[in-house]
């Protein structure tokens, strides 16, 4: 399995490290260190999972996962972050977050959810 190539190209434009692993039917998408809110959270960084389904990009991109796992920093798990699952052999800290408008295939991309994802954890809200 590959990403498209529009999503490779902006993956290492950005700089991140990153690795596309099988898992099953399933890719994973692993950026390793990726930043975060260390105002909010319990560290700067963590490795950030993202489920890629078999019919990416026809396919909508749901939920991300964090390891080591990401705490407030106030005590606790953000909210709906508290469950956790295995993937690739490795457990992670799954972020249920959704999209609050129908995925575009051919429209909507990677870069437009991590977009989404940094929004929510990169912030100090």
């Amino acid at each position: 399995m590959r990403l498209p190539e529009d999503d490779e190209n902006y993956l290492n434009e950005k700089g991140f490290d990153w690795e596309l692993q099988p898992d099953g039917q399933w890719g994973i998408l692993v950026i390793k260190g990726y930043p975060i809110s260390g105002v909010k959270y319990d560290r700067k960084n963590t490795d950030l999972m993202i489920r890629i389904p078999p019919q990416y990009n026809n396919a909508a991109l749901d939920m991300f996962y964090a390891d080591p796992p990401v705490q407030l920093k106030n005590g606790g798990f953000p909210n709906r972050a508290d469950q956790f699952e295995n993937h690739g052999g490795h457990r992670w800290q799954r972020f249920s977050r959704h999209l609050s408008k129908p995925w575009r295939p051919g429209i909507d991309s990677l870069p437009g959810f991590l977009s989404l994802i940094s929004r929510e954890i990169q912030s100090d809200d």
